[in-house]
């Protein structure tokens, strides 16, 4: 974090370094050449400079690691806030999921019975009609077999009538024959068509008792039926309106919470992002603030120190000079008389302006 600051930050650190490195290296070239008073002025100007500039870099370091500090602390803090939240709302989620649950599989189960009791219907109810089915089947086949039957009596006299030859037997023969077959007929007919009266009449009354029956029954079974169904048809109705009215009071519960904590994340990230970006905001223009006022500092100290140094330097060059001069002119002079330590210093001190020594001194 704060990268580019840091990197502003230590480059004018080596500048300021290399600047107080360089001072003290002339310093040190200055007191070898004998002008300690220009190389201490060096050396306090280097000094003053290190001491004047270092301690507020320090310091911005420092305010950058705190602030990179707080700032991610600020980041964890607002996570474990969403992290708390997206938790909570998770646990209160389920919760709704569980009444949800509870709900449908109450439902679920009241349903299952009515239709186990609905699929048992047929298989109760259909064993004895199909056991009446099967009686009346058996009826008519005992009536299609007491009809055949009657056909079949009836085929057999007209069959034995006709077997009779009547017509070539003696009259008086066939006469008492005939009447004694005609009685018995006379005798007999009767008796089976009575019977056969009887029997069709038995089964029409049978028919109609069980046709009467069938819809006597029929009836009642309808109206048990629908009985059956608009009961049915109730519970179903009051089973499924207050699972249908939970489920939507549950769906607002659910809309109403996803919203609040979408409001509340919202919120932790807006204020956090605010916060880190308030912070960040104010690091720069300090950090640029102290580069330019560092930069000006070591710029006048620069010069400062250039210009000790120049005067050294030309002081020196001047002594150097002025020796050189002074060393010619004695090897001039020298035939002529011999000066003295003090003649030669004199001489000195004019050219160099410095104060000479008193007469009886010795260097």
């Amino acid at each position: 974090m704060f990268a580019e600051e840091r990197a502003k930050l230590a480059l004018i650190e080596g500048r300021l370094r290399g600047v107080v490195a360089g001072a003290r290296a002339q310093a040190a070239a200055i007191q070898a050449g004998a002008d300690a008073p220009a190389a201490e002025a060096i050396s306090r100007a280097a000094g003053a400079l290190e001491a004047a500039a270092l301690g507020p870099l320090e310091e911005m370091k420092q305010r950058l690691d705190r602030t990179g500090a707080e700032l991610r602390a600020a980041a964890d803090q607002a996570s474990a806030a969403l992290d708390a939240l997206e938790q909570q709302g998770i646990g209160q989620i389920q919760a709704l999921l569980a009444q949800i649950q509870a709900a449908v599989s109450g439902a679920l189960e009241a349903l299952a019975a009515l239709r186990a009791a609905v699929r048992a219907l047929p298989r109760e109810v259909m064993p004895p009609i199909d056991a009446l089915s099967q009686k009346l089947d058996e009826l008519s086949s005992l009536a299609a077999a007491g009809v055949a039957l009657l056909d079949g009596v009836m085929s057999q006299g007209v069959a034995a009538l006709g077997a009779i030859p009547a017509a070539s037997l003696p009259k008086p023969l066939v006469d008492p024959t005939m009447a004694a077959i005609q009685g018995a007929l006379d005798a007999a007919l009767p008796s089976i068509a009575r019977g056969a009266k009887t029997a069709g009449e038995q089964l029409a009354a049978l028919g109609r008792q069980i046709e009467g029956q069938i819809a006597a029954v029929k009836g009642q079974v309808l109206g048990q039926l629908d009985a059956f169904v608009g009961a049915t048809t109730a519970q179903i109705d009051a089973v499924m309106s207050p699972v249908v009215a939970q489920l939507q009071a549950i769906e607002r519960q659910t809309g109403a919470l996803v919203a609040q904590i979408g409001a509340q994340v919202d919120s932790v990230e807006t204020q956090t992002v605010a916060y880190i970006q308030g912070a960040k905001a104010q690091v720069p223009p300090a950090v640029d603030a102290l580069v330019g006022r560092l930069g000006a500092q070591i710029d006048a100290a620069e010069r400062q120190i250039q210009e000790v140094a120049a005067g050294a330097r030309a002081r020196a060059a001047a002594a150097a000079g002025a020796a050189r001069r002074s060393g010619a002119t004695v090897t001039a002079e020298a035939p002529e008389r011999g000066p003295d330590v003090t003649d030669v210093e004199e001489t000195r001190s004019k050219k160099t302006g410095s104060i000479p020594r008193p007469r009886g001194q010795s260097g």
